[in-house]
């Protein structure tokens, strides 16, 4: 009985948050903060991403998604550093579908890395963001 309440306790405890539409690029590789926060700052001491996806244009309006995102190491900025800590920002624009589905989000981004041995590093990040999502609904067809 106890175990069958701990349980029930955990699973009431866990919130997952399901979206239909989510946010797609060809190479996700490339947009590292949208993939994990703790990436910010992992690889290069300064990085810019720029992403553009225009998806199911012949099924009507297309779907046309856009980010951009910047993260910069502000302490140990050296390539090796044993510890290092980075900030980012990240901004989010998917639109689409003949009603005229958007969504917008800026995100801050702060990520701690230390590294662990010589081609490891363990890191850790939070993404706090603001959301925006509206749509035309004069323009579909219900």
């Amino acid at each position: 009985m106890k175990q069958t309440l701990w349980i029930t306790v955990g699973l009431l405890l866990i919130h997952t948050n399901l979206n239909a539409q989510d946010i797609h690029f060809s190479f996700a590789e490339y947009n590292p903060m949208i993939l994990n926060p703790a990436l910010a700052g992992a690889n290069q001491i300064k990085e810019a991403t720029l992403n553009y996806r225009s998806q199911w244009g012949n099924l009507g309006e297309p779907y046309r998604t856009t980010s951009a995102g910047y993260s910069a190491r502000i302490r140990n900025q050296k390539r090796n550093a044993s510890n290092s800590i980075a900030l980012g920002v990240q901004f989010i624009n998917d639109k689409g579908g003949d009603p005229s589905i958007v969504s917008t989000g800026f995100s801050l981004v702060i990520a701690d890395h230390l590294r662990v041995g010589d081609n490891s590093t363990l890191g850790v990040g939070l993404m706090l963001g603001l959301g925006q999502r509206s749509i035309r609904q004069t323009e579909g067809q219900w």
